[in-house]
């Protein structure tokens, strides 16, 4: 935004918060923008009157004001200034009570992304802008075509009376009514003047502001060309401007009274003088005739001429009109072919009379092919004709008030045969006493274009929000839940080792420790789809990975659904074991759903197949090479097509509240698309739905390695363990000791720290965990390295958003592992940082 060549928009912050009108100014600011504050209500409205500011931010949680009180006066003091609300997160009826007083749009706090406000005013202001120029151009085209309007109709009606006039005229006077400018008229008046006197000399002067400007003259040569005012006194000229009658001289050198103009060429000295009314009665001109051929004028000379100057009243205004109508109609023709919009006039039956070359461009016809033709029958789609016909018809009862329609939107049919959306308004005139329309339309193909786009970032905006949303709950519950999977994983682990003689017990532990891995891995999952945590592909065997899902889900199914398997070897995949996983628990989960009512039969086939290039042209962003296909069917009630679309967006579900969420088709979509495969679904209601995944198979297999069960590393030596939870570090703890080292464990920080200051060469290695009271353990490891730089420190957390490998590493800290920690990640770990 440059403030050299553009105005800065003003932006008014009201909120009670300092703090946060204090982050808005600042990244504001930064982007060009003019900011002023208000604490309370009361100021902001006082200052929305005074300052006039072009975008207005409100806080609907102030404690001494009414947000939305404050919202809606700000709507009715200043209706066209755009408002963004600033609500709490879990205020959705007031948020939507703001929508309905006024606000553009809505942020909701805490805003933990800022950049989407400049984007978000941004966009507020465009909007904006683009309603008022709207509204402009919508303003100016009708002031154009109301000034058009009663310009045609102030020159029709005066054509009207000057043809009524002209029919009166007497045969001599005939000819002056096919002028068509004021030059031509006053040669043809003069000419015939002179013919009826029978004078050979004379001329015609018409009046303007400064003086008489000459028309024409029978004898060139005596006559000025302009004669400015004032009239010199006692003239011929000044007389008759003054008395407003015919002036006879006889002889002008036997009148003493008059003054001469200076010239002596005449060839006798009579002399006739006519002044030109106008409308009014004023003197518009004066027609002076000499030289007769057979002098001197006489009386009758005077009357006939004095007729014909009451005909010429008329054929001069008649001139003067059609002058006007030319100026007018140039003026028209020049608004209409530099216009942006199609002005088409038609008349009473249809049929177009007139066609500006913004008609050709947008409907593509030229204006040879339109003339002529019904514009119903050229423009309008067969569906929407009885529309366009309605919008175009003339009601009878205005002959004596016009038709004004503005701004319906419409479809036109353009001569290529592709369709357009317009905007079309229709004005009547009134042109040689019938009635004719007016058409005005508007390609607003782009506009809407640009409105669904809004739309579609505008939605694209609230889902990342929601997902921001999904995010932050997704770090919330991985802290947790991976804290209570280390007990559960650590006890099973020591329980197990405990173990010699009884072989169930022990294997019930081991599937206690799978189930335990399985929900740290889908832990680790819920951080993937949330965009917190990226998960490494390895070759797979996929068919064992999908019988193994088969066995989990055959448990908890009701008996009323039968499990149908066509599994076969179809080789390696490079994915995530976890993430193809839950695809395959996601879909049958659906699939059961389906069936839950009614019963049915839930089949699940596995094969390889080959796609080729006439495959791929029906299944989106694939290219032709080998996949695996996955078939997940059911015999449930089927998707029905209106919500299909709408099946992979997330937070869509059509089961009961407390049932879903709507988040495992778009999980499955997402982990699909993230492995560069597809998804496709077909369903008939009544019969069931097929869901098919192709996922690209790997050309050449790779060696998977075979986990074998090594010895776990011990050791001897001193451990320190903080953890805030007792029950992690009394964990910890035993698992170390389990390992042969002797651990002192610690579940204050501050006091770890104490501990450790009194003795550093006490401790031969430290394990801290990372969120913990008083103080973080990221903040221990930095105290502890300033005592002893060489002490190895281990982080271990169950999710942070503040720190990762990298930042540990910069840190000092030898190793950062994730909980839960097996008891032989535990011994590699340990080991590692002892080395």
């Amino acid at each position: 935004m440059n403030g050299c060549s553009q105005k800065r928009s003003t932006v008014l912050m009201i909120d009670d918060d300092k703090d946060i009108r204090q982050r808005f100014r600042n990244i504001l600011e930064k982007h060009g923008y003019e900011i002023s504050e208000a604490e309370n209500g009361l100021a902001g409205l006082e200052m929305v009157r005074e300052n006039q500011p072009d975008l207005v931010i409100v806080g609907l949680q102030m404690q001494d004001s009414d947000g939305l009180d404050v919202l809606k006066k700000i709507s009715a003091i200043s209706a066209g200034t755009p408002i963004i609300a600033v609500a709490g997160s879990r205020m959705a009826s007031t948020v939507a009570e703001a929508f309905r007083l006024g606000a553009w749009d809505c942020l909701l706090r805490p805003v933990a992304d800022l950049s989407v406000l400049p984007d978000t005013v941004k966009k507020v202001l465009v909007r904006a802008r683009l309603i008022h120029e709207k509204e402009a151009d919508q303003t100016r085209m009708t002031g154009q075509i109301a000034r058009l309007t009663e310009g045609l109709n102030a020159a029709d009606a005066e054509i009207d009376q000057i043809n009524r006039r002209l029919q009166q005229l007497v045969k001599s006077t005939r000819d002056l009514s096919v002028c068509v400018n004021v030059n031509q008229f006053g040669a043809r008046l003069l000419e015939e003047f002179g013919r009826h006197m029978s004078a050979t000399g004379g001329s015609l002067y018409l009046a303007e502001k400064n003086g008489l400007r000459l028309v024409h003259t029978l004898d060139p040569g005596h006559a000025p060309a302009f004669i400015p005012y004032p009239i010199r006194s006692g003239s011929i000229f000044q007389r008759a401007l003054a008395e407003g009658q015919p002036i006879l001289i006889n002889d002008v050198k036997s009148c003493g009274s008059l003054a001469t103009s200076g010239w002596y060429c005449y060839r006798n000295g009579s002399v006739l003088a006519f002044p030109i009314p106008d409308e009014t009665g004023r003197v518009s001109g004066i027609l002076s005739l000499h030289n007769k051929k057979e002098p001197p004028f006489i009386e009758q000379d005077k009357k006939i001429g004095t007729i014909l100057a009451s005909y010429s009243c008329e054929a001069l205004k008649a001139s003067r009109a059609t002058e006007a109508l030319q100026e007018s109609e140039e003026k028209f023709r020049s608004i209409s072919a530099s216009a942006h919009d199609a002005i088409i006039m038609a008349d009473s039956e249809g049929k177009i009379s007139f066609w500006n070359p913004a008609a050709e461009k947008i409907l593509g016809y030229s204006c040879p092919e339109a003339i002529g033709k019904n514009l119903c029958d050229l423009i309008a789609p067969e569906e929407y004709r009885g529309a366009y016909e309605a919008l175009l018809r003339h009601p009878p009862d205005t002959e004596k008030k016009k038709l004004v329609r503005k701004n319906s939107e419409m479809t036109a049919l353009k001569k290529n045969m592709t369709r357009i959306s317009v905007e079309q308004s229709v004005s009547s005139v009134k042109l040689g006493g019938k009635w004719h329309l007016v058409s005005f339309i508007r390609d607003i193909s782009e506009r809407l274009r640009t409105e669904n786009e809004t739309r579609r970032l505008e939605a694209r905006l609230r889902q990342t929000q929601k997902m921001e949303s999904l995010g932050t709950l997704a770090g919330g519950i991985a802290h947790d839940f991976n804290n209570i999977l280390t007990s559960i994983v650590g006890y099973t682990e020591l329980t197990l080792n405990d173990l010699s003689e009884n072989r169930r017990a022990a294997e019930r532990l081991r599937a206690v420790l799978k189930a335990g891995e399985r929900a740290r891995d889908l832990v680790r999952q819920i951080l993937t789809f949330s965009r917190m945590s990226d998960q490494p592909r390895t070759p797979i065997q996929i068919h064992l990975i999908v019988t193994e899902a088969l066995k989990l889900l055959r448990s908890s199914l009701p008996v009323t659904i039968a499990i149908r398997e066509n599994i076969t070897d179809s080789g390696q995949l490079l994915a995530d074991p976890t993430q193809i996983h839950q695809v395959l628990i996601n879909l049958c989960t659906n699939a059961c759903h389906a069936m839950q009512k009614t019963g049915g039969t839930l089949t699940v086939t596995l094969r390889p197949v080959t796609l080729e290039q006439h495959h791929v042209k029906k299944i989106a962003d694939l290219a032709p090479g080998p996949y695996v296909k996955l078939m997940v069917s059911d015999t449930g009630h089927g998707i029905p097509g209106e919500i299909m679309d709408c099946i992979f967006d997330p937070y869509f579900t059509t089961k009961k509240k407390g049932k879903g969420i709507g988040l495992g088709l778009a999980v499955v979509h997402g982990i699909v698309k993230s492995h560069k495969g597809a998804i496709t679904v077909e369903s008939t209601p009544g019969e069931g739905t097929v869901f098919s995944i192709y996922h690209p198979a790997i050309q050449k297999e790779c060696a998977i390695p075979i986990a074998r069960k090594a010895e776990m590393p011990m050791g001897t030596e001193r451990i320190l363990v903080v953890d805030d939870e007792k029950d992690i570090a009394l964990l910890e703890q035993q698992m170390l000791e389990y390992l042969g080292y002797r651990v002192t464990a610690f579940t204050s920080s501050i006091e770890a720290l104490r501990n450790f200051r009194s003795d550093p060469d006490r401790f031969d290695a430290v394990l801290t965990d990372m969120t913990m009271p008083g103080m973080t353990g990221d903040r221990l490891a930095r105290e502890m390295l300033k005592i002893r730089p060489d002490i190895p420190v281990i982080l271990c957390t169950g999710f942070s958003e503040n720190m990762d490998r990298a930042r540990a590493a910069v840190l000092g800290i030898k190793k950062f592992i994730m909980k839960p920690v097996l008891l032989s990640d535990m011994a590699v770990a340990v080991q590692e940082v002892l080395k």
